[in-house]
């Protein structure tokens, strides 16, 4: 998965999964090239904000260790979408606070595809409940400067590599 066509094309297996299911396990999907190298259930790790921060950390080494070219992150979430004007201090904020806990928060099924030769991108589908928790999805978003726990992964995988500098070492 290379292209924004392909995350496209993934993102609405994934919205029929979810309405079919009226849920999606969270996971992500490796790839080398357009071979599909692993899937992970991320389950476990998304009980917390800690063990979430261990996931993106075990994703870049899976990323490494399997030699993928790109991936797919597919999971239910809370979004809180802010003003680009004031957004390092929002961030700040919103990490220390939790999404979960603003009331302007919105539920999406989340596709985050990334690959590294530069894709990033962001596709957010509203996740809608009637009074019977029935739920229903909205057209897709596609965001691409987007900040998160869940991006960069790439980035994070190339500096796991780097030598950090010991004392005395420029």
């Amino acid at each position: 998965m290379q292209t924004i066509v392909e995350a496209r094309k993934l993102n609405d297996f994934a919205r029929s999964v979810f309405l079919q299911d009226k849920a999606h396990v969270p996971m992500v999907i490796f790839f080398k090239g357009t071979t599909t190298l692993c899937l992970m259930d991320t389950r476990k790790f998304m009980q917390n904000g800690e063990s979430k921060d261990i996931l993106t950390q075990v994703i870049a080494l899976a990323i490494k260790k399997l030699g993928a070219s790109s991936l797919a992150f597919i999971t239910e979430a809370w979004m809180k979408k802010i003003p680009q004007s004031n957004s390092k201090d929002a961030i700040k904020q919103i990490s220390e606070k939790g999404v979960s806990s603003y009331s302007d928060k919105e539920e999406v099924l989340m596709l985050t595809a990334e690959s590294d030769d530069g894709l990033a991108v962001c596709i957010m589908n509203p996740i809608h409940r009637d009074n019977a928790n029935n739920p229903t999805l909205g057209e897709a978003e596609e965001i691409r400067d987007y900040t998160g726990r869940f991006n960069q992964f790439f980035q994070k995988a190339e500096s796991l590599s780097r030598p950090s500098a010991g004392p005395g070492m420029n």
